[in-house]
C-alpha cells in the first residue's frame, strides 16, 4: 500500500479515525519553545540528533509529557549566515565578508489539543539550557511559547549562572 492509501484504509476504520485526523489531518503541534545555541551537535555534547531528541523530551515538565511531546533538531551550517571572499584583481589579495553560522536549534512542541501553561513552557526551556551546561552568550534566539517571543534570553531567562 501507498501511505495515502494507507491513511484512507485508517480513515476509514472507526477505531483509527479520529486519531488518524487528528495526527495527520488536523491542527499543526504546538510550540514549547525553539533555542538556537552556537555550536555543533558535538559542543553541545550530543553524539547525534537522538541524543538531543531525547535530551528536549526530558526536559519538558510532567503536565507536558503526558500531552505527546514531540521534538526537532535543527543543525545549521552557514544556513542564517555565510563568509563572501574576495579577490581584488588589481592585487591578487584575498579579503572576505560575515562569519559562516553553526548552530543548532533545538524545538519542542505538543498536539494541538494539549493545554499548556506559559509557566511551564518556561520551566521547560530552563530545565534544556541548564542540562546543557553552557553559557548564555552561546544562547543567540528563544521564543517561548506562543504567547511570547523573546530574542534577548540572556535577560528573560536566569541562567547567567551558566558555565561554559
Amino acid at each position: 500500500m501507498s501511505d495515502e492509501e494507507l491513511l484512507e484504509k485508517l480513515l476509514n476504520h472507526r477505531t483509527t479515525k479520529k486519531e488518524i485526523s487528528t495526527q495527520y489531518l488536523g491542527y499543526l503541534p504546538r510550540r514549547v519553545y525553539q533555542v538556537q545555541i552556537a555550536g555543533s551537535l558535538q559542543s553541545l555534547g550530543f553524539a547525534d540528533r537522538t541524543v538531543a531528541l531525547s535530551r528536549i523530551i526530558q526536559s519538558l515538565p510532567p503536565a507536558i509529557k503526558k500531552s505527546g511531546p514531540m521534538g526537532y533538531v535543527f543543525i545549521d551550517h552557514g544556513t542564517f549566515s555565510k563568509q563572501v571572499s574576495f579577490v581584488d584583481p588589481l592585487t591578487d589579495c584575498e579579503w572576505g565578508l560575515g562569519k559562516r553560522s553553526e548552530s543548532v536549534v533545538l524545538y519542542a512542541f505538543v498536539r494541538h489539543t494539549a493545554k499548556i501553561s506559559h509557566a511551564d513552557c518556561i520551566a521547560a526551556v530552563e530545565s534544556l539550557l541548564s542540562s546543557l551546561s553552557i553559557s548564555s552568550e552561546k544562547v543567540l534566539r528563544c521564543d517561548v511559547a506562543p504567547e511570547r517571543d523573546i530574542i534577548n534570553a540572556q535577560r528573560a531567562l536566569d541562567i547567567s549562572a551558566s558555565s561554559d
